[in-house]
């Protein structure tokens, strides 16, 4: 496999774990769903990355990477808590609810900043035609996510 698929792969599968929060805010919701990291390395790849910038986006997943694993835990860890309160058998409140929702978003919104940070140094590396051509791929993508919506059905479709 090349270099280039490698970093692809790899970018694929660090993001793919960030995957299951995503899934918990729904499909087409922001956060990092539809506006947000699941596209990376679909949008890196298609900008056309040359080896050395291979190597700095591998360099910065990997000067990231423990503390996304730590902030994917520390979510996963609040979203169970929040869970196992909800279906206790115990009677709940919102009030026994809201510290627990506290921390799921602010796990959520942690675990947001430090991608957003990756992203800033990722797209730092990028030439301005890398860039123009990952925005224009993303235009393409929201694009097909909208007829796909349309023929799928939104959200407010019995």
């Amino acid at each position: 496999m090349s270099t280039r698929g490698l970093v692809s792969v790899a970018l694929a599968v660090t993001l793919g774990l960030t995957a299951a929060s995503a899934y918990a805010q729904g499909p087409w919701r922001g956060g990092m769903g539809r506006d947000g990291f699941d596209t990376l390395p679909l949008l890196i790849h298609s900008a056309g990355l040359n080896e050395s910038q291979q190597a700095q986006v591998r360099q910065i997943i990997g000067n990231h990477r423990t503390q996304l694993r730590a902030l994917r835990e520390q979510l996963r860890t609040a979203e169970t808590q929040l869970g196992d309160k909800l279906v206790a058998t115990t009677p709940v409140t919102s009030a026994d609810l809201a510290p627990l929702t506290q921390q799921v978003n602010q796990a959520r919104s942690n675990l947001a900043l430090e991608w957003t940070q990756v992203v800033m140094e990722i797209r730092a590396i990028l030439k301005p035609e890398q860039l123009a051509k990952a925005a224009q791929n993303r235009q393409r993508l929201n694009q097909l996510r909208e007829e796909m919506r349309t023929v799928l059905g939104g959200p407010d479709t019995p």
